[in-house]
């Protein structure tokens, strides 16, 4: 082709403001004008080869891989159709580990179809062929490694210990770059394989050259967050092997597995099949703490997966990449109706609560058939593991509202549930964005709704809807605006204690949004749900900075359980009885589940989940006098 002109544009915006979360923007636009373009023959193709020029891919930039030894950069790729991909599926992974990067260019005639050939993925045990990262190209568009001024393993090793020393004295930290240090040394993480993996951890744990206990470990302390953060092959196959030999056990465990879906970099079925393994593995599942966090982790990953698998271009992965990816999602969810079935049976009150959420937080929608006889009543639950699940559906929400948007408005309008079940319906059920002449209906409703949480939660909702400048909300707020005065404008004397829902724009640089959800307590001033989540300029996929909060099935059993006094040590204070139960005590029905004290307090950032269920007899009891004093100050303060 011959170029005529290319004209770059390039448009900065900068706020300067203070009281805007807004910083500003960078536009560029390319605009590059060809006079001609032809296509080259065998014979011209080989005569500009022997010129050793390069191919510029999409006339905007071309990647190689920054693992090989070879110096072109690309590859020119004939003319191919998927069909004929697909009929190369079958071949070796030899020939396809040996394509290069690929041809974007495709002609403007519709006879001509060119489509870039699949990027090949590395195998577990290589660091991922993740073209632009500094790391990865920094060394004449080639990793890192491949000068020989570098060693990854001496590096990554002098900064360990370097960041041990350091830590030796706190109050120099702020001088010491300890943060940048610590950035670098992930970075060099990420770019090893395997063996240069056990290299390192052998140096490190052998303690070489280090003769203070302290520093050394520390230094084990650094390479193992490291590594948990690194989000790489080869660091999720180092942490198998710690796990597996009893280097990292109970809590330590828990939380290097916890941060593992939070930072991996490419969740290839590959990947996700391996860490599938690695929980699985006797040895792993049965440790305290990691029997919840493992689970936990596993359902994250596949939410992880599902959304980098469906937003990246069809075109980058191979047409076998979807197949591998629903087997390793069906092997999944599998496994987690399993253990959750498991955990019925045994009544195990922790172990339902920990599979409820591993499957939640999939996002999968098959997880609706697992969900629906306990909802629907044809399976035994109680009214808490059906709360519970009726909140885990929120993260298919927002991905399908329409398939789970009818689920909640079933659970809302049905006047028999439970109101802790109807609050969390109707909440999550408004923020689906439903029809407008639905979002009125449920504004009327309030009018004639006998139950004034149910009332109280659907006009907070709307209320603060209307009220939100939430650009993902817009659509939402500008119902709530257009429905709000249908609403039942009577007030409750007890407000206060009523179920409640907030969305809270802030104006600062670093906090930008807070939303607040509470279940009150028919029995208590105290709410038995309460969630938290806040948005910062640090948000992944449109998710909240922090989450946190707690869901108790009863809150007078949970205190008289903490707290038992002398006349009531040993048993637990009896609940005031929902409809459901009292209709079971008419009827002689003794059901396993109904009384029984459960509940989980949980917080989930940007580095970790920490998820811990409890029961009746999991909850420790302070009997002593100090503390049963402290029991009737709390119940006078709450006058429960």
């Amino acid at each position: 082709f011959v170029i005529q002109s290319v004209v770059t544009n390039a448009q900065i915006s900068v706020n300067l403001g203070k009281s805007n979360s807004f910083f500003g923007n960078v536009y560029s636009v390319i605009k590059l004008t060809l006079v001609e373009r032809q296509k080259l023959s065998s014979s011209q193709l080989g005569s500009l080869e022997s010129t050793n020029l390069e191919s510029i891919g999409n006339l905007m930039y071309t990647h190689n891989n920054p693992f090989s030894d070879s110096e072109n950069r690309k590859e020119r790729q004939p003319s191919i159709s998927w069909n004929s991909v697909q009929r190369q599926s079958s071949e070796s992974s030899s020939s396809s580990s040996q394509r290069g990067s690929h041809s974007y260019f495709s002609s403007s005639s519709s006879e001509e179809n060119f489509i870039p050939d699949p990027e090949p993925t590395a195998e577990l045990h290589l660091a991922p062929n993740v073209p632009l990262l500094p790391f990865f190209i920094g060394y004449k568009g080639k990793n890192i490694q491949m000068s020989d001024k570098v060693n990854v393993v001496d590096n990554a090793y002098n900064i360990i210990s370097q960041i041990a020393d350091e830590l030796q004295n706190p109050s120099q930290l702020p001088s010491v770059h300890l943060l940048e240090k610590y950035v670098i040394l992930k970075n060099l993480l990420r770019v090893m394989n395997y063996e240069q993996y056990t290299d390192l951890v052998n140096r490190v744990y052998s303690g070489d050259g280090i003769r203070d206990k302290q520093r050394h470990t520390d230094s084990k302390a650094v390479l193992r967050d490291a590594v948990a953060q690194a989000g790489t092959g080869p660091a999720l196959l180092t942490i198998q092997n710690w796990l597996h030999n009893g280097k990292l056990g109970d809590a330590e465990a828990a939380r290097v597995i916890s941060q593992i879906p939070k930072n991996v970099r490419k969740p290839t079925a590959k990947y996700v099949r391996a860490f599938f393994d690695m929980i699985v593995h006797p040895a792993v599942l049965q440790q305290k703490y990691v029997n919840v966090s493992a689970p936990l982790a596993l359902g994250e990953l596949i939410q992880n997966g599902q959304t980098i698998w469906e937003l990246s271009p069809k075109q980058s992965s191979s047409p076998m990449s979807a197949k591998d990816n629903n087997a390793v999602i069906d092997l999944v969810i599998s496994y987690l109706t399993d253990k959750l079935k498991e955990g019925f049976d045994e009544n195990n009150g922790q172990k339902i609560q920990t599979f409820i959420l591993a499957l939640g937080v999939t996002g999968h929608q098959k997880i609706i058939s697992v969900f629906e006889p306990y909802l629907e009543g044809t399976q035994p639950a109680s009214n808490f593991q059906r709360l519970v699940m009726v909140s885990c559906l929120y993260v298919l929400s927002r991905t399908q509202p329409k398939l789970v948007g009818p689920i909640f408005y079933k659970l809302y309008v049905n006047e028999l549930e439970d109101h802790e079940i109807r609050c969390v319906a109707v909440m999550l059920f408004i923020v689906t964005n439903p029809p407008l002449i639905t979002m009125q209906r449920v504004a009327k409703y309030t009018h004639y709704d006998k139950n004034e949480h149910v009332n109280s939660v659907v006009k907070t909702t709307l209320q603060s809807l209307a009220n939100t400048k939430r650009l993902e909300l817009h659509n939402i707020a500008a119902k709530a605006r257009l429905v709000t005065h249908l609403l039942n404008p009577k007030k409750n004397a007890n407000a206060n204690l009523l179920s409640r829902n907030y969305y809270k724009d802030i104006e600062n640089r670093i906090v930008r949004r807070f939303s607040l959800q509470t279940v009150g307590s028919d029995n208590s001033p105290l709410p038995v749900l309460v969630h938290v989540g806040v948005h910062t300029i640090f948000d992944f996929m449109k998710q909240p900075t922090m989450e946190a909060g707690y869901t108790i099935s009863n809150i007078q059993q949970l205190i008289g359980k903490l707290w038992p006094s002398e006349e009531e040590n040993g048993r637990e204070e009896a609940p005031q009885k929902s409809r459901v139960e009292k209709l079971a005590q008419a009827l002689k029905i003794k059901p396993e589940y109904l009384n029984k004290l459960e509940g989980s307090v949980y917080l989930d950032t940007i580095y970790g989940l920490i998820f811990y269920p409890f029961e009746s007899n999991s909850v420790p009891s302070f009997s002593n006098r100090k503390y049963s004093e402290l029991y009737f100050k709390i119940k006078l303060l709450l006058k429960i």
